[in-house]
């Protein structure tokens, strides 16, 4: 599991390091779609959509056996699942309704990681430590914070998820 978790890392990371290289800071991760999809259009789909539904797969099965036994695991199950239909909406832009979808989506997988993380693993202090290492060590010194917030916590949240798989008995 702990190759499969390390595999999303490198590519997640990766992207998400090209992205910014190629389009700068924007708001949040899910601005990258539009970037992608004008400058390496791909037909009915983009870049980023395929690189974040191959993440989410990726994290499937290690989110899924880390909590093996437990009565919430449904949550492990479902947050890739939403990372998925995240991706499946990156024309939110433009269509008003992907753009709802896009964002209940979003909000439903942030807080099922924040619930998968704190109530499912007991580790609720790591999700606020690595949020504030991602303010305190980039977004202030970057002086990104209020243009890029979203951003900056989305990264912390893609980190948390990665670094509990890769914690030894979590």
């Amino acid at each position: 599991m702990m190759y499969l978790t390390i595999a999303s890392l490198i590519i997640l990371g990766g992207f998400i390091v090209i992205s910014v290289r190629l389009f700068g800071l924007l708001k949040s991760y899910s601005s990258y779609a539009a970037r992608w999809k004008e400058k390496y259009p791909i037909k009915n789909m983009n870049l980023w959509s395929i690189v974040t539904i191959v993440v989410a797969f990726l994290q499937l099965i290690p989110m899924i056996t880390s909590l093996e036994g437990s009565m919430i695991q449904f949550v492990a199950f479902l947050v890739p699942c939403y990372l998925v239909a995240v991706a499946l909406t990156s024309n939110y832009q433009e269509d008003r309704r992907q753009k709802i979808w896009h964002y209940i989506f979003t909000a439903l997988c942030a807080s099922g990681f924040i619930v998968y993380v704190a109530a499912g693993l007991h580790l609720w202090w790591l999700t606020p430590a690595v949020i504030a290492y991602f303010f305190f060590f980039y977004a202030f010194p970057s002086r990104t914070i209020v243009t890029s917030a979203v951003l900056w916590l989305e990264c912390a949240l893609f980190a948390t998820a990665h670094i509990v798989e890769l914690i030894p008995g979590a």
